[in-house]
Formats: structure tokens, C-alpha cells, sequence
């Protein structure tokens, strides 16, 4: 059974939250396929969507490989091709945003879904498969690759999520090119309604107090 606390500053509290509710609703995503957060957010985002919420989504590539590089290792932005898998999953996501939201958000939500609710393990030849599918044109993509075209792209992302917005992991949110904030899900909300309360909570948050810069429950 839910309870409710009454809050002395509870009617400025729902004033501020219906005033969040009302304005821009504009959120960009830093995301790596290979981060389980980001995929819990992306269930996150469409069970905001059941909830009726009307968001205008910014998809934005950032490597966690480039993040956890050991000490004195190139850069993966300093090669053309890396050879890795985490990085070619960008790469065709960038090259899938270029063609367009019904391509890449096929091809999105069909690479995370194999990699989290299937369980594949998803090899650079499944990925090429998933951009075909999603109506990327490939016959064109491995020279571009070679002349390091989506890994520009990628790196594009990255470095201004950092340098623009403190970006350090994924997931990374930033709400109305006002406030940015990196969040965790355990799991999906329990029902859309829910999803939708987290949100409010985060927005009101995330804007109006910038002093709080961290909550976490123990383990």
C-alpha cells in the first residue's frame, strides 16, 4: 500500500512539478549499447510514452571503451576501424540517424532488445544484418567506415557530451539543454503511471535544485 506524506512546501512542489510537466520536453540520450542502464532507460522512455508523455528524443553515441581505455592506449577515435564490436554498433547508429528516425529507430531498439531481452551475443556480422534489416543502405557503409566517416560522427557525440555537459557514463540525460543527469535502473518501473512519476520527480529535481548532485540507495 502506497502512503502519502504531506509536505509543508507540498503545494510549491506540485506548482513546480505541473510547471515542468508544461514546458519543453525536449531530452537527449548519451547512451553505449554495451551499457544495461542505458537499455533499462530506453524500457524507461517507452513506458513514457504509454503513459501518453510527448518527448522529443536526441539520440547521442558515447563509448564506454573510449571511457575506460587504460592509461597510455591510443584513443579509439584515432583509428579509422577498431575492430570492435561496441564501436561498430555506433558507427551503423549514426549512420542509421543520418537515413532518418525510420531507420535508425529500428535499428536501435532491434540491437538492444538482442543484446538484453534475447540475450544474443550480437557479433559485428548480426549488427551489419540488424542495419540491413532496419532499411540502412550497406552496400556503401565499409568505405565509409575506411575513410573513418561514423567514427567522426561518434566522436562528435562523445566529445561534446563531455566537454558540453560533464558526460562521464551512460546513461546521461539532459533535459531541455538545461540540466544533465546520469541515472541507473535496478528494472523497469512497475507501470507506466510510474515511469511517468519518476520522470516528473527527476525534472523538478534536476532543474530546480542543481545543489543536489547525488542520490543513491545503499546495498
Amino acid at each position: 500500500m502506497r502512503t502519502h506524506l504531506l509536505l509543508p512546501c507540498e503545494c510549491e512542489l506540485m506548482t513546480t512539478v505541473l510547471e515542468c510537466e508544461m514546458s519543453g520536453n525536449k531530452m537527449t540520450i548519451y547512451y553505449d549499447y554495451t551499457c544495461p542502464y542505458s537499455y533499462r532507460a530506453l524500457l524507461w522512455l517507452r513506458q513514457l510514452e504509454e503513459a501518453g508523455r510527448e518527448l522529443y528524443l536526441e539520440w547521442k553515441t558515447f563509448s564506454l571503451k573510449e571511457v575506460n581505455r587504460g592509461e597510455g592506449s591510443p584513443s579509439i577515435f584515432e583509428e579509422s576501424q577498431t575492430g570492435s564490436v561496441s564501436v561498430l554498433a555506433l558507427e551503423l547508429a549514426k549512420a542509421a540517424q543520418a537515413m532518418g528516425p525510420q531507420v535508425f529507430e529500428p535499428y536501435h531498439d532491434t540491437v538492444y532488445d538482442a543484446m538484453y531481452r534475447n540475450r544474443r551475443r550480437v557479433t559485428a556480422d548480426a549488427l551489419i544484418g540488424i542495419a540491413r534489416q532496419a532499411g540502412l543502405d550497406v552496400s556503401g557503409l565499409e568505405l565509409e567506415r575506411q575513410e573513418g566517416r561514423w567514427l567522426r560522427e561518434v566522436e562528435r557525440d562523445h566529445r561534446e557530451g563531455a566537454e558540453s555537459w560533464g558526460v562521464f557514463g551512460t546513461p546521461t540525460l539532459v533535459l531541455d539543454d538545461e540540466a544533465a543527469v546520469y541515472l541507473k535502473f535496478t528494472q523497469a518501473a512497475a507501470s507506466p503511471s510510474d515511469a511517468a512519476e519518476v520522470y516528473d520527480a527527476l525534472l523538478c529535481l534536476a532543474r530546480c535544485h542543481p545543489e543536489l548532485v547525488e542520490i543513491k540507495h545503499p546495498q
